[in-house]
């Protein structure tokens, strides 16, 4: 079954900018559909509409129209649901994150949770899929745990056959965050010793199923902030200044 998620945040068509349904309502009115002027998915570029705007018990969002099974937004990221958000400090903390020194940090840390393997195609439509949650209104969100949370927001493809690197992508995958039952996603910042991250199949004869070391058979856990992934978060030399160009070219 298809999940629609609060997608807060589409594109409107008219000026191209990512905004709320009250900016869109505002600027292209509630007629929006008899003007054939319809919001746009940042993420597949479906229309989609408004749901909720004249509810006073629902959350206003926007929704696809038609089939958004390939949405990487469709598809309900449960843990990332149950959190706080403070509205006024979303544009200030995007605005941190492409500063040079933090994209680079947070991409490293994301590409070691990867196994090393993360393009650049796939972080940019991280941050269209932030963009459209609106993550970085997330309370106590931080530029230390924004890769854990980066790398839940999309599916990872498994690579062509003819795909030739030490690092192939070798299965169909998503993370999925686990914390003690009940508690806030903005929890993260303060009982990291409780949460991990683990990585599911999505497609063949063992989606959904969590992906297991092949030798003890164990479930892969990835612990929030071990030093596994943490030591590469200041030895980033491999990376060159013009990949950080590319990168830092995602602020819009």
């Amino acid at each position: 079954m298809i999940v629609e998620t609060k997608q807060l945040k589409a594109i409107n068509p008219k000026t191209n900018e990512l905004v709320n349904v009250t900016k869109f309502i505002k600027d292209v009115g509630i007629n929006y559909r008899e003007q054939g002027i319809l919001p746009i998915c940042p993420a597949c570029k479906q229309t989609m509409k408004v749901y909720g705007y004249t509810s006073i018990d629902l959350t206003a969002r926007f929704m696809h129209i038609s089939d958004s099974v390939y949405c990487p937004l469709t598809t309900s990221r449960s843990s990332l649901s149950n959190a706080d958000y403070d509205e006024s400090r979303s544009e200030r903390f995007r605005a941190s994150f492409f500063d040079r020194d933090a994209i680079t940090k947070t991409y490293v840390v994301a590409h070691s949770l990867c196994s090393r393997r993360l393009s650049i195609a796939e972080f940019h439509l991280m941050i269209v899929c932030a963009d459209a949650r609106n993550l970085w209104a997330l309370e106590a969100l931080t530029i230390e745990i924004l890769p854990y949370l980066l790398v839940l927001l999309i599916d990872f493809e498994k690579d062509d056959k003819d795909f030739s690197s030490k690092t192939k992508r070798a299965y169909s995958y998503r993370f999925v965050l686990h914390k003690p039952k009940g508690r806030k996603l903005n929890s993260l910042s303060t009982d990291q010793r409780n949460c991990y991250l683990t990585k599911v199949n999505t497609v063949g004869e063992h989606k959904g199923k969590t992906i297991c070391n092949p030798v003890t058979k164990e479930i892969v856990k990835l612990s929030i902030f071990d030093e596994k992934y943490e030591s590469v978060r200041n030895n980033h030399d491999w990376i060159s200044p013009s990949f950080i160009d590319k990168l830092l070219d995602f602020r819009g």
